[in-house]
């Protein structure tokens, strides 16, 4: 049997069943679990802090320890890299 031909015959049959399906996915829409603010960590970040006229050693003093400092007291942090240059 011709599927087109078997739902001409049983119109009231594939109503209901449409009916049926919106509204399975109107109701799974509104049980979906939605997280405004998803937790998730961050694997990298990169700090630029531009000192003109200092020498790498006054940068890692006067900028790099500090930040290093404000970023370990965040949480989930393991490793931090630094690296400190004269331009």
């Amino acid at each position: 049997m011709d599927i087109a031909r078997a739902s001409i015959k049983r119109f009231r049959v594939i109503i209901f069943l449409c009916l049926l399906t919106l509204a399975g996915g109107v109701m799974a829409y509104f049980q979906i679990g939605k997280l405004e603010d998803p937790s998730f960590t961050i694997k990298t970040a990169v700090i630029s802090a531009i000192y003109p006229g200092a020498s790498a050693y006054e940068v890692e003093q006067e900028v790099t320890a500090r930040i290093e400092d404000a970023v370990q007291a965040m949480g989930e942090i393991k490793h931090i890299r630094s690296r400190s240059l004269f331009m």
